[in-house]
């Protein structure tokens, strides 16, 4: 349960992890990767978005299959992949 109810509103507890995240992304983050993959600032949030979309996956939703997360050598930054570990 969140500790966010109440007079905060529905999906106060989302908002605050939002701005969370925002606050502590670098100002002068690039906008896109070479590779047109989405950049992912962090290992903590590439790790937590494979977990959303593996609970994703299993209620249902086939559209997305990574399994891993990956340090881009390009961007500096996270990417999910849907390759297994050394498959090139």
């Amino acid at each position: 349960m969140s500790r966010y109810s109440g007079a905060q509103g529905k999906g106060a507890a989302r908002r605050f992890r939002e701005n969370r995240r925002a606050a502590t992304r670098p100002a002068a983050a690039k906008s896109s990767c070479p590779t047109g993959k989405r950049m992912i600032p962090t290992e903590q949030e590439a790790r937590a978005e494979l977990v959303g979309t593996v609970i994703r996956k299993n209620r249902g939703n086939q559209n997305r299959q990574e399994c891993r997360w990956y340090l881009c050598p390009l961007c500096d930054t996270w990417h999910l992949t849907s390759k297994p570990e050394g498959a090139h």
